[in-house]
């Protein structure tokens, strides 16, 4: 199947605002097979995009669709790579904009409630934190974390997918609809 030319069709895209992404500097975390990632980069323009996911054998997928695609421009701003988001050291430069979209289930079921914490300490850390003088005045222009949580009773289901998995599910107390509170 060609991509030249193409936006991926993604329901979620009507969501994101486009000033969230044009000309900022983006990380998707969990990209997957990295097609809604390569959406973002055609549909807003962003000045760097990069997705991440802990799955080699998706981001290989995400590179082949890349490498297909006609857009030059696509090509130079979007980067993907292999990388444990939660486990990853912090020493890339701050991002604008973060998206982490249909991750937290997973990170949940695999590292329990602590680990979607660390995932959102971890991206929290990465945001762009700028001060700028306007007009006398001070003011904060600061990155945004874009998440998409997967509903609690998508949980159970996934949860039989291995041992470790049901364990950890059993003992999970922190539940999507209390993120917020998490984030704030």
């Amino acid at each position: 199947m060609s991509v030249r030319g193409r936006i991926p069709d993604d329901r979620r895209l009507q969501y994101l605002p486009q000033e969230l992404f044009e000309d900022r500097e983006c990380l998707d975390v969990g990209c997957n097979s990295g097609r809604l990632t390569f959406a973002l980069v055609k549909k807003y323009r962003p000045k760097v995009m990069v997705g991440v996911d802990a799955d080699e054998a998706l981001i290989e997928q995400a590179r082949r669709y890349k490498a297909r695609c006609g857009d030059a421009r696509a090509r130079r701003v979007l980067s993907y790579f292999v990388e444990d988001f939660v486990e990853r050291p912090c020493g890339r430069e701050p991002y604008d904009t973060i998206t982490c979209l249909s991750v937290t289930k997973w990170v949940q079921l695999t590292r329990g409630d602590e680990g979607v914490r660390a995932l959102f300490r971890k991206a929290h850390a990465m945001l762009r934190e700028d001060v700028c003088a306007c007009g006398g005045r001070r003011e904060f222009a600061t990155g945004v974390l874009v998440l998409e949580p997967q509903p609690w009773k998508s949980y159970r289901r996934r949860a039989r997918l291995t041992p470790q998995m049901k364990e950890t599910y059993a003992g999970l107390q922190l539940r999507p609809d209390a993120f917020v509170a998490c984030l704030l």
